[in-house]
């Protein structure tokens, strides 16, 4: 049994080193493609590590999980934001009233915040838009995917300037 657990192993190590063998000139690409966000101001924990998990998605091609953590990636820094500008008992309310999700943070945010967000709120929904869309009525392109994580990153670059 050993051996033949062996053979699998290395039928399954194989298989996975050409796949990334093959796919490793466009991740160095995708790489190269992306630059440093700079923030004015201390970004989240949680808003990093979000985006940090879009950006290994986006590098390794795994688009759809990109636009979904995007999504993600966004709400955290909405929600810290607008917490951090002293609406905590709004957002509280907002979660208590089934409606703290991205949708109501960003009406939130489009009410509470300086009117110079008000396009990068807009902005915000439109990923919103597009990730629901993902997990509830279609698979978006690969170029949707794409815009959508280049967007993301605007969105948190404006929201954490």
């Amino acid at each position: 049994m050993g051996i033949l657990r062996g053979a699998v192993s290395d039928e399954i190590a194989d298989h996975y080193a050409m796949r990334l063998a093959r796919r490793f000139p466009k991740m160095v690409g995708r790489l190269e493609m992306l630059k440093a966000l700079p923030a004015g101001q201390h970004v989240p924990l949680e808003v990093q590590e979000y985006l940090g998990e879009a950006t290994n998605c986006f590098i390794h091609g795994q688009y759809i999980a990109c636009l979904l953590v995007c999504r993600s990636a966004i709400e955290f820094g909405l929600r810290h934001q607008l917490e951090k500008a002293g609406f905590q008992k709004e957002v509280a309310l907002l979660g208590k009233m089934q409606r703290g999700g991205l949708g109501g943070l960003i009406e939130l945010g489009k009410e509470k915040l300086p009117w110079v967000l008000g396009k990068t709120l807009g902005t915000a929904g439109v990923v919103k838009e597009e990730a629901d869309a993902a997990v509830h009525r279609r698979v978006p392109s690969e170029e949707k995917c794409k815009e959508m994580f280049a967007v993301t990153r605007g969105v948190l670059r404006e929201l954490f300037a």
